[in-house]
């Protein structure tokens, strides 16, 4: 996959609706032509996620700290980030195309979701309960955790109906 562009994650618009949307959107062009990406490293993924969201500022301090001590496991953690986001795309593409979806990306979303709900808590919030990772102990993929989280949700909602896809977007 040959990029052409490359994109500042600080200035990306999250235009998809969804987290999960916003995420595989941070690879831009169409699947055969990538022409812009906006990660190309653990800071970056960090940076998306604190502008999402993702987690709170005290375990993104401790998880950037963690990354700077242990580049080789930020590298792995920024690897299965990348294939969440194919996993993802993958399957929101097929259902775009309606489609069966890909059994190895539906197979990879799954273990994103189920190492989510196993690191996760149930919190009590105005008007019901979230998941929520206030708690990384450490783990470099706790952004991951909500992304997944927010993946299988879309999936599994009416907004799912509402999905497109523009003649640039993923």
């Amino acid at each position: 996959m040959a990029v052409t562009a490359v994109g500042d994650i600080r200035s990306i618009e999250r235009v998809g609706g969804d987290l999960a949307v916003d995420f595989v959107n941070t690879l831009g062009g169409l699947p055969e032509r990538a022409d812009d990406e906006y990660l190309f490293r653990y800071a970056d993924l960090l940076i998306w996620a604190e502008g999402s969201d993702l987690l709170d500022h005290e375990a993104l301090r401790s998880l950037r700290a963690r990354a700077e001590r242990r580049p080789k496991e930020a590298d792995a953690a920024f690897a299965r980030s990348l294939e969440l986001r194919g996993a993802v795309d993958g399957v929101l593409r097929a259902h775009l195309q309606h489609g069966r979806w890909p059994a190895e990306d539906a197979a990879a979303v799954r273990e994103f979701y189920r190492a989510a709900l196993g690191s996760a808590v149930l919190e009590r919030r105005a008007g019901g309960c979230v998941w929520a990772w206030s708690e990384t102990a450490g783990d470099l993929t706790a952004p991951l955790w909500p992304l997944a989280v927010h993946a299988v949700d879309l999936l599994r909602s009416g907004r799912l109906a509402r999905l497109s896809r523009c003649g640039h977007c993923r």
